[in-house]
């Protein structure tokens, strides 16, 4: 995902566009600009872009998984999940399908389904920031606060800058009331 203030979104779309327009386009370059799109809200040409995307790229994972977010920022929660399972039938260790299927339990509350998902992601990529910080989030829902705290740890020895789990670990010590460590 692109982490862009709004003028830099309105430049990289411009420029992803442009690229788009002078070369056959690749399946990195629209999904990027998929991705773009859809981090600045504009969803139906996001869907658009990704959807002609996978017309031409059916076998990339990665298309179906931003197609999928697409879906998820949404709040289409079905269709969402159809595109983050099809990531898995293409390649079975494909551990952001895991993430993104995780993701979508946990925004519908249905956090033990959550964090199944996301510790087969694990298996896969046991040194993912995003999947222990995942899980991390899904114990913490589930009340298991020490496993909770141990997984935003991890997640922060595997990336001392990773801002999720700075965030993450802070509002967990402060909702138990541990001002000592919430700093």
């Amino acid at each position: 995902a692109f982490y862009l203030s709004a003028k830099q979104h309105n430049r990289a779309i411009a420029l992803l566009k442009k690229a788009q327009e002078n070369s056959p386009p690749t399946s990195e370059l629209m999904m990027a600009l998929g991705s773009a799109l859809c981090e600045k809200k504009n969803y139906p040409e996001a869907e658009k872009i990704l959807k002609i995307a996978l017309s031409r790229f059916p076998e990339e994972p990665d298309i179906y998984l931003a197609l999928g977010e697409v879906y998820r920022s949404q709040h289409r929660y079905k269709e969402a999940l159809k595109l983050f399972n099809k990531t898995l039938e293409i390649d079975p260790d494909f551990p952001e399908g895991y993430l993104s299927i995780g993701a979508v339990y946990y925004e519908l509350g249905l956090f033990k389904k959550a964090e199944k998902a996301h510790k087969k992601g694990l298996r896969l990529a046991p040194y993912s920031e995003d999947l222990r910080n995942a899980i991390g989030e899904d114990y913490w829902a589930l009340k298991k606060i020490k496993k909770a705290i141990k997984e935003f740890e991890t997640a922060l020895s595997l990336n001392p800058r990773f801002e999720d789990s700075h965030i993450d670990l802070g509002n967990l010590y402060l909702s138990q009331k541990r001002f000592d460590k919430a700093r």
